[in-house]
């Protein structure tokens, strides 16, 4: 490729570092720069002409050696692709808000432009991914109960109840009719009943009570989205240790909830004693707390990021949302790699 399109292409990925100042430009701003590292590399042909920090090549491009120009003008695509998946979202005005890294298995809270929490993460499964998406929590709720999404109810919960009723008998779970007037309990033969027809025509609500076996954990943020993803504690803390942590249902799972919880109510000037939250017992009953003002979340997936010295990593596209057109065909690959986390 000759070096006035390589410059053409370097060009297209300037932008003015003077209007950039927030978290989000910041983080485009990076990968631009490494972006333009990279593409001087090679317009000067020195040394090698990428530099790749623990890449695998799927079989669209088969080398996992030093890729070619042609190879490296898709990964300058994909630093790209990433960069504006920073600048689709308008720069938060709120203070403060939470950012979820769903490709990176992190969850992060700042507060003027400065990240003063950050915890692991669980993630939703390719079929039943996290979406990218921004809402607000507006409550704290201890020991919540959990209303399963309907989907879940069908393929998990249905195929259980018909060979035996013993969830709904030690009172695990709760099925509820919904009336004008508010939820009313079912019965166990009006249960039956229904147990006997197909699954896709269940016309209840189950919900199931706090306590050791609640999926939610002792803690959950409640959000605004129509899937009803939010963020919650978890029963199984074993999982956090994995690197490849996409194995939800959709909602994300978070290592330390509590101390994210800490951070909210303390700027929120709430008065709970946050000693008896971290140790609250999971069978107690369900506790809202309101907030006084919501907290912004961003939901963003990004699969290549950049650190201070402009060095560029690559993450795995766990949802194989990164499309990258290959340049010397007409297809498309995927690059993977092990997660680097920051």
């Amino acid at each position: 490729m000759n070096t006035w399109v390589w410059s053409i292409f370097i060009l297209c990925l300037t932008v003015n570092s003077s209007a950039r100042s927030s978290v989000f430009k910041s983080e485009a701003l990076r990968l631009e720069q490494a972006s333009n590292k990279l593409s001087e590399k090679i317009l000067s042909k020195k040394a090698n002409p990428v530099l790749i920090h623990d890449l695998e090549f799927t079989q669209d491009v088969k080398t996992k050696q030093n890729p070619s120009p042609a190879n490296a003008k898709t990964i300058l695509s994909l630093l790209k692709l990433n960069a504006s998946r920073w600048e689709k979202w308008k720069s938060p005005n709120e203070e403060p808000f939470i950012l979820v890294d769903i490709a990176g298995y992190q969850v992060f809270y700042f507060e003027k432009e400065k990240r003063v929490y950050q915890t692991r993460a669980l993630v939703g499964q390719a079929s039943t991914p996290t979406p990218v998406f921004k809402t607000e929590i507006n409550k704290i709720v201890l020991n919540p109960w959990w209303i399963i999404p309907k989907n879940i109810v069908m393929t998990e919960v249905l195929p259980v109840l018909k060979k035996d009723l013993n969830l709904i008998h030690e009172g695990q779970l709760v099925v509820f009719k919904e009336m004008k007037k508010g939820l009313r309990k079912v019965s166990i033969s009006e249960l039956k009943t229904q147990l006997e027809q197909p699954a896709e025509s269940f016309p209840f609500i189950v919900k199931q009570r706090p306590g050791e076996g609640n999926p939610l954990g002792n803690i959950k943020f409640t959000s605004k989205h129509p899937n009803s993803i939010f963020l919650h504690g978890t029963i199984e803390p074993e999982l956090f240790s994995a690197n490849q942590r996409a194995v939800s249902h959709g909602c994300v799972r978070l290592e330390n909830p509590v101390a994210l919880a800490q951070w909210i109510l303390k700027r929120q000037g709430l008065k709970i004693d946050l000693e008896k939250l971290s140790h609250r017992k999971m069978n107690s009953e369900e506790t809202v707390i309101k907030l006084s003002k919501s907290v912004p979340i961003y939901f963003g997936y990004w699969t290549a990021w950049a650190d201070n010295d402009l060095n560029y990593h690559l993450r795995e596209d766990i949802y194989g949302l990164d499309k990258i057109p290959h340049p010397a065909e007409n297809s498309y690959v995927s690059l993977n790699s092990r997660t680097n986390s920051r």
